[in-house]
């Protein structure tokens, strides 16, 4: 592609093309139609209009890669954040489960078809990671379905895997993990701290050269 500098470079050329044809100029010009060479000027003003708009939607695309996604899940519930490459969208406990289950609600099937929706249209071909996370809290009153946070975050990241595999995505491009408390994204002193760090992490990974 043609940098700007380069066509405004010849536009001026051509422009001073145009006004030179004549006098002692004339002899060497007069093979030269002026529709021809203003055809080439209105060539060269569209390819650089398509420049500066593919530019544009470049630099839109480099300040917020989370856009178009953020916008496909709009009232789904979901967040979406970009780290290091990643696509992250992350959806609460509280729209996913009820307390101590891994049973997806109705409104987290609702939210999970929103997003394979947008896995098949936009990242078809890239792998998909599930992580289940917790809070700090010790499990008390379903001890006997989960034997620690763990357990109950890699049940619950299984269970969203299972969803998205009835929906679509294809086996080979997903995977699940657990990470219990190990990673927060803020303190668990509070309660909505604690609210904010339970969740499911669907991870759109970036596709490496091989």
């Amino acid at each position: 592609m043609m940098t700007h500098k380069t066509l405004l470079v010849l536009m001026a050329a051509l422009v001073i093309t145009l006004s030179s044809c004549g006098g002692d100029r004339e002899a060497v010009y007069e093979n030269v139609e002026i529709s021809a060479l203003k055809e080439q000027v209105s060539d060269l003003e569209a390819k650089l209009a398509q420049s500066q708009a593919e530019l544009e939607a470049s630099r839109g695309r480099t300040t917020d890669p989370g856009a178009d996604l953020r916008s496909r899940l709009a009232g789904s519930g979901a967040n979406v954040r970009y780290r290091n490459g990643e696509l992250i969208i992350s959806i609460e406990n509280d729209i996913l489960f009820r307390s101590g289950s891994a049973t997806l609600t109705g409104q987290a099937k609702a939210s999970l078809s929103k997003v394979a929706r947008a896995i098949k249209a936009s990242y078809s071909s890239n792998y998909v990671r599930v992580e289940g996370h917790t809070d700090n809290q010790p499990i008390r009153r379903t001890k006997n379905k989960w034997a620690d946070n763990w357990h109950l975050a890699g049940g619950r990241a299984r269970a969203v895997l299972a969803q998205l595999l009835n929906l679509g995505i294809p086996k080979d491009r997903i995977s699940f993990a657990g990470y219990a408390d190990a990673q927060p994204l803020t303190s668990n002193s509070t309660k909505s701290g604690r609210s904010q760090n339970r969740r499911v992490e669907i991870i759109i990974l970036p596709i490496l050269p091989e």
